[in-house]
């Protein structure tokens, strides 16, 4: 009988696949030393797309199937070495956390064991290669990175503490620690995550030259339990040094424009700020604790990855910076919700479930191991495609030619498309050039405030391409005009400009059979003009 851990396995199998390919052609010298960090070359795959753009990461892809086979939407797969003598093969495991039996409460007992009666600690109060690489084989997840961290969890806590001595960094567990670790998991587990953000705000603030404000405890907090961009977190970090997000990537892909011509402090801020924002707050925060889940929306390239991995991995400082890179973004997982206390919304958490139905891929994707290796092969070449909820509105829009309101037609556009998508769709159906010069206007007449330009166009403001449907207020005003430049209708006097009223109708949800945009009516002026 077909259970949970087949499909899951299947998965698991494009990583066992492609990585040992990479392995067995990279140099044996080597390749041993990247063996350690299996676990966060593993992590990079577990949370990038297998297509891009799409949620489906191989998290996701766990979650949908575990919710298929009624299975706890908080169980995750641990990579680890087959035969490390001579590796064989990649196998995996499946841990289910939850507050009530999280692994890191038991992985922190661990340590305090680790460190009876007493420890050396390397300056700096950190592990020595050999002390982590000790650590992260007795833990949960089987990685020098999380067996670090968790040492900093101890001490920020005060479980581990200082022993007075000569020449020797000396440390042991505190009177209390038994105490404190003897309290209920969920307890534990509560005063871990108040410690990691303290830590975060702390590694934000100390290893970037910024204000101490922008990484504050209060902001880290709200990162966790609102999540946004990453792309956004950027920007205000810019907002903050003085630039302007879209300046200064217009200037980096200007294939004229020299790096050197760019404040050199800025380079470097922006590249440390994603490797800590990764280091202190997705990888912690995701990864180990499993609150929230990253997303990157490239897929994992093996070949040039991996092979990066293992030329660095020998050098304790390159491998740090190279095991760590900013996620597109990110969402509350189940257990984040629960654990923060915090209604379930569209912004803060993808339904796998309905985003990634698996009923729909069980007998294609997943009937063969095979198949889903063909698929993710060919995925990787594949231009970025969404797999999105259905739109839970559709928007009924009459749009009308301002100097002939006889021509007019009905454009039903779902309430996430874009207003680029929105005027596409009305281009279309009244034979317009797609690609030309336009402006929305949230209002009757051309009112400049409520202005939202083209993509094409070089004037600074509110793109088309960047606003949804439902993010415009159509409670306060339900009409919009539409100015199309340059171009004439295929009907009637020719004209520079064509200026077309819309108005929305209603609101409502989908109907079965249909697929949207689409135009539901058409007057019958405007039948009679293209009949002309």
């Amino acid at each position: 009988m077909r259970t949970y851990m087949d499909d899951i396995q299947k998965l698991h199998a494009l990583f066992d696949h492609n990585f040992m390919g990479v392995y067995r052609s990279a140099n044996p010298g080597k390749r041993r030393s990247v063996l350690p960090y299996l676990q966060s070359i593993y992590r990079r795959w577990y949370y990038s797309t297998l297509i891009e753009d799409a949620p489906l990461s191989p998290a996701n892809l766990v979650e949908s199937i575990c919710a298929y086979y009624n299975q706890p939407a908080a169980t995750y797969t641990v990579a680890h070495a087959r035969n490390k003598s001579k590796l064989m093969g990649i196998d995996m495991r499946l841990i289910e956390y939850s507050l009530d039996n999280h692994p890191m409460v038991d992985d922190m007992r661990l340590l305090m064991d680790y460190c009876t009666p007493y420890i050396d600690l390397q300056a700096g109060d950190t592990f020595t290669t050999t002390q982590a690489l000790e650590m992260g084989e007795l833990v949960s997840m089987n990685d020098p990175l999380y067996a670090a961290f968790l040492l900093e969890v101890s001490l920020e806590m005060r479980l581990v503490v200082k022993v007075p001595s000569v020449g020797i960094n000396r440390f042991k567990p505190a009177v209390q620690a038994k105490e404190v670790m003897a309290a209920p998991c969920r307890d534990i587990f509560s005063r871990i995550i108040e410690t990691a953000i303290t830590i975060a705000s702390k590694g934000l603030q100390n290893l970037v030259m910024l204000p101490d404000s922008l990484f504050s405890s209060a902001i880290i907090r709200s990162l966790l339990e609102k999540p946004m961009f990453t792309d956004d977190i950027f920007a205000k970090v810019y907002e903050t040094l003085g630039y302007d997000m879209d300046e200064v990537m217009d200037f980096t892909a200007d294939d004229n424009s020299s790096l050197e011509d760019l404040d050199v402090d800025l380079l470097a801020g922006t590249f440390m700020t994603g490797v800590l924002l990764d280091k202190y707050f997705f990888t912690p925060f995701g990864h180990f604790m499993k609150l929230i889940r990253p997303l990157y929306i490239l897929p994992f390239d093996f070949g040039s990855e991996v092979t990066d991995y293992i030329n660095v991995s020998d050098d304790p400082e390159e491998g740090t910076i190279a095991f760590f890179a900013p996620c597109s973004s990110y969402t509350l997982t189940d257990l984040g919700l629960e654990c923060l206390n915090i209604a379930k919304t569209e912004d803060n958490y993808l339904d796998t479930k309905k985003a990634i139905p698996f009923e729909q891929m069980k007998d294609t994707l997943f009937g063969s191991p095979e198949a889903l290796a063909i698929f993710a092969e060919i995925a990787r070449h594949l231009s970025p495609l969404r797999i999105d909820e259905p739109p839970e509105d559709v928007y009924t829009f009459r749009v009308r030619l301002q100097n002939d309101t006889s021509i007019w037609v009905h454009v039903q556009m779902p309430s996430d498309a874009s207003l680029h998508d929105m005027y596409t769709e009305i281009a279309d159906c009244l034979g317009l050039k797609d690609n030309s010069d336009y402006t929305f206007y949230h209002d009757k007449a051309e009112n400049p405030f409520v202005e939202y330009t083209s993509p094409r166009r070089t004037k600074r403001g509110r793109k088309t391409s960047d606003i949804a449907l439902e993010d415009l207020d159509f409670e306060r005003q339900k009409q919009m005009l539409l100015v199309a430049y340059n171009q004439a209708l295929p009907f009637g006097e020719e004209e520079p400009t064509i200026c077309l009223q819309l108005e929305l109708l209603h609101s409502k949800p989908p109907e079965a059979g249909h697929e949207y945009p689409r135009v539901s009516r058409v007057s019958k002026g405007f039948r009679e003009s293209l009949e002309t």
